[in-house]
């Protein structure tokens, strides 16, 4: 009875119950068949146990209450190989009284000197459930960056089962199944804290940004797979949209047609034209125009097109002002780097042809027609103007013996007043935290000044910003970005100054093994960060209480490096981290995933 016991924990990391009876006896193997709670039947399995009854005699007597208990090793074809406990001159592996055989599956069912076999009982694959208090307390995210994100569930395990195996899945919004992680656990405590770093343990090529994943853990005892409930999280999406290829066109004297392509990492949300005439400033363009549905673009794959109508605008012709803004589904903006000027025509210009004009001559007076008064008065022009000049001019006769009195013309003198400027407001988000891995961003800048925007690094060795202002990180530290907003004959020029610091990148591929005489060997994926170090850190604690670190050792930057001195037969726990020097300040990267060891 002992050794299947022994066997299943070595091999499947199950502990079996206790049996009810004698432990170490022939009663234990007969009441196992009545009491384990997994799927039995009759053919063979490789790890099942196969149990016998030692007769057919009532359960009450004394022969009907023995039994034999064997482990099933493998099967292959009609053969059956399992080892068997209690069997005195054999030896298994080491084990004394164990004995290893194969038999046909005819055979098993009198193997051992029974005569009645109960059949399998099946302890992996065969669906069964042995009941034990699994369950998970806690499921929550521990951080959630531009690709990456980290996942944490408490498994509560008041009856301390082998927890032999945990893992975790993971959708995406579409009910695509993109992570299937899974681990060797081995613990048997009364609770696990169950922790994944996506891109570390699990997908190196990392997740998607602005989407949105559901995620579940699971664990596996006894050869039952317990499940937590599920969560969602959402990748940090810091990257706004491109807006390229704008384009007017259908200009009339009713308006005009915006269109442009607008493209993104993830999702566009929305794109907006909000649009002014030069006549009155900005006193007809739409009210929260960033959200306004009335200045929205219609989507036609990645072309957005904007139809701007004189009606909207106090029907007022001449220059207009269209921006261009781009809104993705996780809040990131972006806005087109020039104005969009069009001029609206005013409808066909026309001109009134006059009469000829009538001529006084003295002593006669003037006829009908020469008194007819003209349907235009000559030296007029009935072409609409919005500052019309009008001269009227009366042609005496040769001799003249009354002059005629002509009405002085007002003449209305343009306005030569400039309009005054007004404040430019630039609207960012004034610092970013980043790792050093992290993906290019754009900064999203927004502005309702119409003039150019340039960007310049303080420190191009830890970011770069390109003209569009597309930041590439490029080493750990701080850097500050200024955005600068030229001046218009509107707008004041304007400035804003955005910090970046960057942080190294997580450390990928950390392991730690057991080495003798109180050794480990850790290894790990060596940085190219050429200003960067790693910090191992060590507990017998596993919340790293009173830890060590070992650290300030120029192996530390191999991927390569042996620990010494722990104290053997304990278990430690360890971790890893990134740490970059430069400018007189340290920036440390995120830990590690912890990983328990046993030091030989």
């Amino acid at each position: 009875m002992q050794w299947v016991k022994d066997r299943a924990q070595s091999v499947l990391g199950i502990t079996l119950p206790a049996t009810g009876m004698n432990e170490f006896g022939l009663y234990g193997a007969n009441n196992y068949w009545r009491t384990l709670n997994y799927d039995k039947g009759s053919e063979p399995a490789k790890y099942a146990l196969a149990v016998w009854k030692y007769n057919n005699a009532g359960a009450n007597s004394t022969y009907g209450k023995y039994g034999h208990v064997a482990f099933v090793e493998n099967v292959s074809g009609d053969n059956v190989t399992v080892t068997e406990g209690g069997c005195a001159g054999y030896s298994f592996e080491g084990n004394t009284g164990v004995i290893n055989r194969t038999v046909s599956k005819a055979k098993m069912q009198t193997l051992g000197g029974c005569s009645g076999f109960y059949g399998y009982i099946y302890l992996v694959g065969g669906g069964g459930t042995q009941t034990a208090s699994v369950s998970y307390s806690q499921l929550n995210t521990t951080f959630v960056d531009t690709w990456n994100a980290g996942l944490h569930g408490r498994i509560e395990n008041p009856d301390r089962a082998t927890i032999s195996q945990v893992g975790v899945w993971i959708w995406d919004s579409a009910g695509n199944l993109v992570v299937d992680h899974k681990e060797d656990c081995g613990l048997k405590t009364s609770y696990v804290e169950q922790n994944l770093n996506i891109v570390s343990e699990a997908k190196a090529d990392g997740l998607r940004q602005g989407e949105t994943y559901t995620y579940q853990m699971y664990a596996v005892a006894n050869g039952t797979t317990y499940k937590s409930g599920s969560d969602k999280f959402t990748i940090v999406d810091e990257q706004g949209p491109v807006i390229s290829d704008v384009k007017i066109s259908d200009v009339t004297s009713e308006g005009y047609t915006v269109s442009c392509k607008v493209t993104d990492n993830y999702m566009v949300d929305r794109v907006q034209f909000p649009t002014w005439t030069e006549a009155g400033g900005q006193d007809d363009i739409a009210s929260d125009w960033g959200t306004n549905a009335a200045v929205t673009g219609t989507k036609d794959g990645d072309i957005y097109t904007y139809k701007v109508k004189i009606s909207d605008h106090n029907n007022e012709t001449g220059s207009y002002t269209t921006h261009i803004y781009a809104y993705d589904k996780y809040g990131n903006s972006s806005s087109y780097k020039d104005s969009v000027k069009a001029k609206v025509p005013e409808e066909a210009e026309y001109t009134a042809t006059p009469k000829p004009t009538a001529t006084v001559i003295p002593g006669k007076e003037p006829s009908s027609d020469e008194t007819q008064s003209p349907s235009a008065t000559p030296g007029v022009s009935a072409t609409p103007s919005k500052s019309p000049s009008t001269t009227v001019t009366a042609t005496p006769t040769t001799e003249p013996t009354d002059e005629p009195y002509v009405e002085p013309t007002e003449t209305e003198e343009p306005d030569n007043e400039q309009n005054e400027q007004m404040n430019t407001v630039i609207s960012a988000v004034s610092s970013y935290t980043k790792y050093l891995d992290s993906r290019s961003f754009e900064l999203g800048i927004e502005t309702d000044s119409d003039g150019s925007v340039t960007y310049q690094s303080s420190n191009s060795g830890v970011a770069k910003v390109s003209a569009y202002g597309d930041v590439t990180l490029t080493g750990c530290g701080v850097t500050v970005i200024t955005v600068k907003v030229a001046a218009t004959q509107n707008y004041k020029a304007a400035t804003k100054k955005i910090t970046i610091k960057v942080l190294p990148a997580s450390v990928k591929n950390f392991k730690v093994k057991a080495a003798s005489k109180g050794k480990i060997k850790c290894t790990w994926k060596k940085t190219s960060a050429g200003n960067t170090t790693c910090q191992i850190q060590y507990s017998l604690n596993k919340q790293f209480k009173n830890a060590k670190t070992f650290s300030g050792k120029s192996s530390l930057k191999s991927g390569r490096y042996t620990g010494k001195g722990l104290k053997k037969g304990k278990y430690y726990y360890f971790r890893i981290k990134a740490v970059a020097k430069t400018g007189g300040k340290s920036y440390s990267g995120k830990w590690s995933r912890t990983i328990k060891v046993k030091v030989k």
